[in-house]
Order: structure tokens, then C-alpha cells, then sequence
């Protein structure tokens, strides 16, 4: 008798086990299924916000490419205050400010082997590639910038990565890189380098360094954005702003990470790739990385942008 009631107790055991399984399965799989769907829905409220933020800048971009100025890539508006250097329009034309300050123009809307150069977010064939189809601008951003390169056809990019002289953010060669600043900071600097009649500065966005890219592959029949130059500082310690150039720009490949307007949800992407010896990582300077906004460190810094208002 005793042997059948462990016998009956085992199998009770057993059936409340098998239960007990089939209960913690279930809530599982409604936990699974309920985290599955609410990813779904919020990748496609994300895509949707991509789209809507796309669509802004393509009207706004249609409305201002047909309103020219006082424009020629042969030779590019020049800022009052500023000065011509060196280059041209297909290799770097140069101009400096009073201080020192060096920028590069880059053409839009110019015809390079029957092809136009269009201001845009271009999308390069790298495996590095991250993120491309999850990130945009905000209109309120680029907006102006927008209208400027629609007006103008073209915008200057700092020659330099930010670098620091005298606690003073500048663009010049042989300078500290301006590192250890989080998004808002670098954008606040960027935009308060230049803000007087006939310019204004800001943060490169990734308009503005996609079609400087793409200028620089066809300007020099290179696939520059791809696979990038790689001459960066292998050290683990950053080199000084000018180490590396290509049509004139230095550093777009390697040395610092460089802060953009560009966002992705909540983060904000980062281009020019450091390069050390520990991590051996290569990236080109098409490569897109994801940030938060309140990172900060010694190989993240950033570059800035001018154009007419």
C-alpha cells in the first residue's frame, strides 16, 4: 500500500511539474510575444518619424535649389572677413579669416562627369555602414543651412578638426583637438564661432558631410568614403588638427571622432573614426556610429561648417 502511494505521489510530482513547465512556458512566451510586438510597433513609429523628418527636408530642399545668388563654384561667395588662399573649386578652394580660421568650399548643384552634385544624405556601400536607415535631421537644424546651399550652391567646411588655442575653438592647423565635450556643447560652439552679417556657423551636419564626401570621390576618381585614407594617429593619443588631408580637408578619416547634428533615436551620430593600436579599427569616413548625447571623451571632438545667410 505504502509502495502505491509513492508510487501515485511520484506521478502526482511528475504531472504538477509538467504544470508547472507548461505555465512558465506560456508566460514566456506571452512576455516574448508582447516585448516582440511592442518592438515592432515602436520600429515602425521610429521608421515613421524617419520618414516624416526625410520628407521635410526633401520639400524644403525643392522649394530653395532654384533661389540663386550671386553664386559661381569657379569662384565661390567669400564671406566678408574672409580672405582667398589656395585651391579651387574641384581641389579645395581655401579662404582664412583675420585670425587665422580655414575653411574649404564644397560645390553642390555642379556637374562633375555629366553628373550633378546634389546637397543630400548619400547612403555608402560599406559594411561598416551602421544605422543608415534609422537616422535623419530635424528641419529646425539644418533649415537654414538648407536655404544657403539652395541660394549659394555650396557651404564651407572647417578645414580642420575643432581644435583648442587659448581655451578658443578654432580651425587651424598644429592646434590641440578640441575634444572632451558632450553634443550640446559642441554644437553651442560650433554655432557661436561665427554669427555676424552675412554668416553664420553651426555643427557639420550629415548633409554637409556626405556631399563633401562624394565631392571628394568624384573630384579625385577615389573611393575615399569607402575605404578612407587610414594615416591616422595608430598611437592610442590623438595627433594635432592636420594630420592627414584630401582636397585640402584634413582628418575626415581617423584622428577624432566628430560629433553630428545627425540623430539616431535618441542618439546622435559620430563620424571620422579614431584609430589605435589597441582596437585596430579601421573605418572610413562613410562609416556612421551611435552616441549619447551626453558622452564625452579625449577622442571625441567635433567640426564646423559656414555658410552665408
Amino acid at each position: 500500500m505504502k509502495e502505491n502511494n509513492k508510487q501515485y505521489s511520484k506521478e502526482i510530482f511528475v504531472i504538477l511539474f509538467i504544470i508547472i513547465l507548461f505555465i512558465i512556458f506560456g508566460i514566456n512566451m506571452y512576455i516574448n510575444n508582447k516585448a516582440n510586438t511592442e518592438n515592432t510597433l515602436q520600429q515602425e513609429k521610429y521608421a515613421s518619424i524617419v520618414s516624416k523628418k526625410q520628407n521635410e527636408i526633401d520639400d524644403l530642399k525643392e522649394k530653395t535649389s532654384k533661389l540663386k545668388e550671386k553664386t559661381n563654384y569657379n569662384k565661390p561667395y567669400l564671406p566678408e572677413g574672409f580672405n582667398y588662399l589656395e585651391g579651387n573649386w574641384s581641389d579645395g578652394y581655401v579662404i582664412q579669416d583675420d585670425e587665422g580660421n580655414e575653411f574649404v568650399w564644397v560645390p553642390c548643384r555642379v556637374y562633375i562627369n555629366d553628373d550633378v552634385l546634389e546637397l543630400k544624405r548619400y547612403n555608402f556601400d560599406i559594411s561598416e555602414n551602421l544605422y543608415v536607415n534609422q537616422c535623419y535631421e530635424d528641419i529646425e537644424v539644418v533649415k537654414d543651412f538648407i536655404e544657403s546651399v539652395g541660394k549659394y550652391e555650396g557651404f564651407y567646411i572647417a578645414r580642420y578638426e575643432a581644435g583648442k588655442e587659448n581655451n578658443k575653438l578654432v580651425s587651424k592647423k598644429n592646434m590641440e583637438v578640441y575634444t572632451n565635450v558632450d553634443f550640446d556643447k559642441a554644437f553651442e560652439l560650433s554655432k557661436n564661432m561665427y554669427q555676424k552679417d552675412g554668416i553664420t556657423s553651426s555643427l557639420i551636419n550629415s548633409l554637409a558631410w556626405d556631399t563633401t564626401l562624394k565631392w571628394i570621390d568624384r573630384t579625385t576618381n577615389s573611393k575615399y568614403s569607402a575605404k578612407g585614407s587610414y594615416t591616422s594617429s595608430y598611437s592610442n593619443v590623438l595627433q594635432k588638427t592636420g594630420y592627414d588631408s584630401i582636397n585640402r580637408i584634413y582628418d575626415l578619416s581617423g584622428n577624432a571622432n566628430e560629433w553630428t547634428t545627425e540623430k539616431n533615436n535618441e542618439e546622435r551620430i559620430y563620424r571620422g573614426e579614431f584609430n589605435n593600436n589597441a582596437s585596430n579599427i579601421k573605418r572610413s569616413p562613410g562609416f556612421r556610429g551611435s552616441i549619447k548625447e551626453d558622452s564625452n571623451s579625449n577622442v571625441l571632438g567635433f567640426r564646423v561648417i559656414l555658410y552665408a545667410k
